[in-house]
């Protein structure tokens, strides 16, 4: 008893419960399907592939920036001129004062790399340091305290302050 074959299985032949192919002949049908890509799928790629370009250059250029130098002025609230002041020389030196207080700490200032500070008051008070684009991160060691100071500029911004200035941030006399 033979079986008719119909337009599918031309080329195939049954043997027990699976069918294979005879040479000579076409794979089914089945398997000339190829999937296309539609237009929106190419678009999801394309734009897959220039968000991962777009971030690789990101990363590579906030890599390659160097941090601004650590010389100049911070503050924690410049706006009303009651917050407190940080002062680097750019040359080892610090100053911390608020305008009603006056100085609260000078000393020395020594760079660990990488934007981290270690400070030395000269009454032995521990200070850290953590630079970012913005400002500056003050880690004080004594109460285990943090406070960001916001990087105001290169110039030394000097108000009167009661008990003046350390010597080494005095502008010279003529």
């Amino acid at each position: 008893m033979k079986m008719e074959q119909t337009k599918h299985d031309k080329g195939l032949e049954e043997e027990g419960h699976m069918k294979k192919i005879l040479p000579g002949s076409r794979a089914p049908a089945c398997s000339e399907k190829k999937q296309k890509i539609t237009a929106a799928q190419w678009v999801i790629i394309v734009l897959g592939i220039g968000l991962m370009i777009s971030l690789a250059v990101n990363v590579y250029l906030c890599q390659s920036v160097p941090l601004p130098h650590l010389r100049g002025t911070y503050c924690t609230d410049a706006s009303a001129g009651l917050g407190t002041y940080l002062i680097f020389d750019g040359q080892g030196r610090f100053c911390r004062y608020t305008q009603t207080e006056g100085v609260l700490d000078d000393g020395t200032c020594e760079d660990l790399g990488e934007g981290r500070y270690a400070l030395r008051s000269d009454g032995w008070q521990g200070f850290a340091v953590l630079r970012d684009r913005e400002g500056v991160h003050l880690f004080d060691g004594a109460d285990s305290s943090a406070a960001f100071f916001e990087r105001m500029g290169e110039f030394y911004a000097m108000p009167q302050i009661p008990g003046g200035y350390p010597d080494w941030l005095k502008p010279p006399r003529k």
